[in-house]
């Protein structure tokens, strides 16, 4: 596995290990993610069997931010027409030629484990390989198949502030 996606592999299970975590949402310096339109969305890792839920509400959620969306599905069968068998790593150079093959900019898991009362949610870019998006937080309630919405209703809410926030700046940029 690449050192990048080992790293945050290990940062997605680690993240709850001390409890509840207060919510940190990060977005590197420079980074505009309006940039990121077509975005691939794996399922996502979780203790409760829910994995595929949390990916399919966070589809619908991207739609309604105008993300064009390519699902874990294609995206697993792209690996494996790539050679890369389920269980593999992905390392920088898969990751380049999925972004080839799929058009995706940007790569979206992440991991939600109600024992530690943790969500992750990692969006990274395609090209460099580096998290573009980074949001983890303590939900109130996990586990059941009714907490699923309202999660991602906290993940895609992140986003949508994150994206009118650059909108905003980008106009005070505008000379008049």
């Amino acid at each position: 596995m690449s050192k990048v996606l080992m790293l945050l592999t290990a940062l997605l299970l680690a993240g709850g290990c001390t409890g509840p975590m207060p919510e940190r949402v990060r977005v590197p310096m420079g980074t505009d993610l309006r940039s990121y339109k077509r975005l691939g969305v794996m399922p996502f890792g979780d203790n409760q069997g829910l994995g595929a839920a949390y990916s399919e509400e966070m589809i619908r959620g991207l739609w309604s931010l105008d993300f064009d969306i390519v699902s874990g599905e294609q995206l697993a069968t792209t690996l494996r027409e790539m050679g890369v068998k389920g269980g593999e790593s992905v390392g920088p150079q898969d990751l380049f030629e999925l972004r080839n093959r799929t058009r995706i900019d940007g790569l979206l898991f992440g991991s939600v484990d109600c024992r530690q009362k943790t969500v992750t949610v990692v969006v990274l870019d395609t090209a460099g390989s580096e998290p573009v998006f980074e949001q983890s937080f303590s939900p109130k309630k996990c586990g059941r198949s009714e907490d699923v919405p309202v999660i991602i209703r906290h993940v895609v809410s992140a986003m949508r502030s994150r994206l009118k926030r650059q909108a905003i700046e980008s106009i005070d940029d505008v000379p008049f």
